[in-house]
């Protein structure tokens, strides 16, 4: 298994791009996932560029790669693509086009994300049920007196994406990726909401747009009857997948645990889904999420001793 490291923890502690790439460097890892938590895409495009090539710079001394520009904890929080206010929309076209803009002047070659989230009860209904591999169809129903799809809120995810492909290619990037999550109000929250959407947008975008799945997400409770399982996951969305997240949890939550605590990721299980061959080349990256209280020597510690436990794996 080929270990990467996400710098989601790096929140509230490190923002100095030497002293980081050198942490990193000591783990013996080669590939990291950027975060937007470092560098806020809204910044003063001057500024802000100036110190996303700081960090590009400082990584690639080390002859370490930063494979994907991702969202980070704070623009996960936002609505962005799925709102069902055209106004936010609006405003997360811009700012994904913005971290676009930051993603390319750094170097990285791929951008990724969650899409955002619907406001409205009806987001919480019609994600389709599982029934022999097959979606059922959606459904919407009168809420408040309105009246949403989620397929239709998912067709016009798909536009956006096609719209927003063809940005990153013209800035040169070569790839767009979506995360799952295991939110009712998300798009895709299943695997075959997954698949589903990357149906839609396959040969319709400048760029290919891939997902990156994550272990915490993907053995949280199925809202739809699947497996709550990376094999099936992994098989689901073949060809799709370009990286992993891992971490530990408990298959209750999303916790985003480091390796050091009991969970239910286990070294077997690990394994098994090494062996599949739908997960052949794909890199993990350990995504441990500390909070911000937990002491700087504490978050060291379970970075070391979790990538450690990982690459023995």
């Amino acid at each position: 298994m080929e270990v990467g490291l996400c710098l989601s923890f790096c929140n509230k502690r490190w923002k100095n791009p030497q002293a980081l790439a050198e942490f990193v460097s000591s783990l013996g890892v080669r590939l990291v996932q950027f975060s937007w938590d470092l560098v806020d895409p809204w910044w003063k495009e001057e500024i802000r560029d100036e110190l996303a090539k700081e960090y590009a710079n400082a990584f690639r001394q080390r002859q370490i790669e930063i494979t994907v520009s991702f969202s980070g904890m704070a623009a996960y929080a936002y609505s962005s693509l799925l709102s069902e206010d055209e106004r936010v929309r609006k405003m997360g076209m811009t700012y994904l086009k913005r971290a676009i803009d930051m993603t390319a002047i750094m170097g990285i070659p791929a951008l990724g994300t969650p899409a955002g989230c619907m406001e409205s009860l009806e987001g919480l209904q019609n994600i389709g049920r599982k029934k022999a591999g097959i979606e059922v169809q959606d459904a919407g129903k009168e809420n408040h007196g309105g009246y949403v799809k989620r397929g239709e809120v998912r067709k016009r995810l798909v536009d956006d994406l096609i719209l927003l492909s063809r940005y990153a290619a013209q800035k040169g990037l070569k790839q767009l990726y979506l995360e799952p999550t295991p939110v009712q109000t998300e798009i895709p929250c299943t695997a075959l909401e997954a698949k589903i959407l990357m149906e839609q947008l396959s040969g319709k975008t400048q760029i290919p747009v891939g997902l990156v799945l994550d272990w915490g997400h993907v053995l949280c409770p199925s809202f739809n009857e699947e497996p709550a399982d990376m094999n099936y996951w992994l098989s689901a969305c073949k060809g799709y997948v370009g990286a992993c997240h891992i971490q530990q949890c408990d298959g209750k939550m999303d916790r985003h645990w480091g390796f050091t605590g009991q969970g239910i990721v286990t070294p077997e299980m690990i394994r098994g889904v090494l062996g599949n061959p739908d997960a052949s080349g794909i890199a993990h990256y350990l995504e441990y999420c500390p909070a911000f209280e937990t002491p700087g020597e504490e978050v060291v510690k379970e970075i070391r001793n979790s990538v450690k436990y990982l690459q023995l794996i």
